[in-house]
């Protein structure tokens, strides 16, 4: 069989790798497909982090809510002992872990827990950063696919191979107008090289008058259905375009080639288990075609920071009720007021670096960090109440036993306060002799 020679080459991507994702990633993934909507799925994973380490976080807030508790209890001590060494804040430090050591206080009773909150976060962000790759690098391999597709519905997926005049080649073509796309195959190495037939097609549609109309008409079939798949399976959020990509107006829910291969740090894994590269798996010009009719995406806005805005909201919130819940720490941990003023740089520090999670990472990421703030605050809320209440009984029945306490201490108590009111009396009688 030979073909016409101003038959016209089409080339297809047949694009095929994906990253590979751990225990965590394809767990958001089984969430999100659970609850269908890409955000909600993210929040239930946040929540669902926090159970899992609720009991460590109860343990923490009501440790620290205890400390607190007992150093306000020591606020008389202390104070005084702030005054008397005004001028020497290391010997005031001594003089305070002696006060600690008393009454059985310690700083460091609630660092474990906030370790493993911080292992938790790492955690987190690791997952949902390669989960955001992983799906972005989907959406593309997708919309290539359906490029592909949209093409070869005009080839005859019954054809068989046939000899062609080139001996190292196979053909494999349709017969019928409508299958206008047919291939060469190497037979060696199996490469096929798609080719339209131009005839065939400017018998379909009469207004074609060249192989370059052919190859443009074509080319238009699959820039629609990889426009049309984007738009059906891009994963947004309320006003966010695109949930992988920040919420700020700078980033686009399509990104051009350079910022979409910026963000995809890991390697791919190809269908033959080759790990390679972003740029070695795709080259510019085959992303360019492939989002030719998207550009309206790669211009607008991915979203207008409110996740952003919100993110430092609700850690300024958290913290806030930190300092609220710890103000004798922060009140009498110094002499100088240092620790006062290291509480005041975390209320910017770690808004700040929030902030920066937010401008810089996913909205996905943005949206954990606020689920997970608005649930520190809510679950410290309950936790003081429960343990100030607590605490408020255990002293109510401290005070209440002392006047009815027996045994060798209330004796000797007893017998320090009578002597001293007879001390008194002797004086007074003196005085008026």
């Amino acid at each position: 069989m030979i073909t016409n020679l101003l038959d016209t080459t089409i080339q297809l991507f047949e694009v095929s790798g994906e990253i590979p994702m751990n225990f965590l990633e394809a767990f958001i993934g089984i969430l999100i497909g659970a609850v269908g909507i890409t955000g909600l799925g993210i929040i239930l994973y946040c929540l669902i982090l926090k159970v899992v380490i609720l009991p460590l976080d109860i343990w923490q807030k009501a440790t620290m809510r205890k400390q607190s508790l007992k150093m306000e209890k020591m606020r008389g001590q202390l104070e005084k002992l702030q005054v008397q060494y005004a001028d020497s804040p290391d010997l005031y430090q001594k003089k305070m872990q002696e006060v600690y050591k008393q009454n059985n206080f310690s700083l460091f009773a609630s660092c474990i827990p906030m370790i493993a909150s911080l292992v938790i976060l790492i955690f987190a962000f690791q997952s949902l950063t390669g989960f955001s790759q992983h799906m972005n690098l989907q959406l593309y391999t997708g919309m290539a696919n359906a490029y592909d597709t949209a093409i070869l519905s005009h080839s005859d997926p019954d054809a068989v191979r046939q000899e062609y005049t080139d001996p190292n080649y196979y053909i494999v073509e349709g017969e019928g107008d409508e299958h206008y796309i047919y291939y060469l195959e190497h037979k060696e190495d199996k490469h096929r090289e798609y080719q339209i037939d131009t005839e065939k097609l400017m018998r379909l549609d009469s207004s074609l008058k060249d192989g370059n109309d052919c190859l443009e008409y074509v080319k238009n079939l699959g820039r629609e259905a990889a426009a049309d798949y984007y738009g059906n399976n891009v994963d947004g959020f309320l006003w966010i375009k695109n949930i992988y990509y920040p919420d700020v107006a700078w980033a686009h829910p399509l990104q051009s080639y350079d910022d979409f291969c910026n963000a995809i740090t890991r390697e791919i894994e190809t269908t033959g288990g080759t790990k390679i590269k972003i740029r070695d798996f795709i080259n510019e010009n085959t992303y360019n075609e492939i989002t030719y009719n998207l550009g309206e995406a790669k211009s607008q806005p991915n979203g207008f920071f409110i996740l952003v805005a919100l993110t430092i909201l609700a850690n300024v919130g958290s913290q806030l009720l930190a300092m609220r819940s710890q103000k004798a720490q922060r009140d009498l941990s110094s002499v100088d007021k240092s620790a006062q003023n290291m509480q005041k740089w975390m209320m910017f520090i770690m808004p700040a670096l929030f902030c920066v999670f937010a401008f810089l990472y996913s909205a996905a990421f943005s949206l954990y960090l606020i689920t997970s703030s608005v649930f520190s605050i809510l679950s410290t809320l309950v936790v003081n109440r429960v343990i100030d209440s607590i605490f408020k009984k255990k002293q109510a029945q401290e005070e209440s036993a002392k006047p009815y306490s027996g045994g060798r201490k209330a004796l000797t108590r007893d017998w320090e306060r009578n002597r001293a009111i007879m001390g008194e009396d002797k004086q007074d009688k003196k005085g008026k002799k």
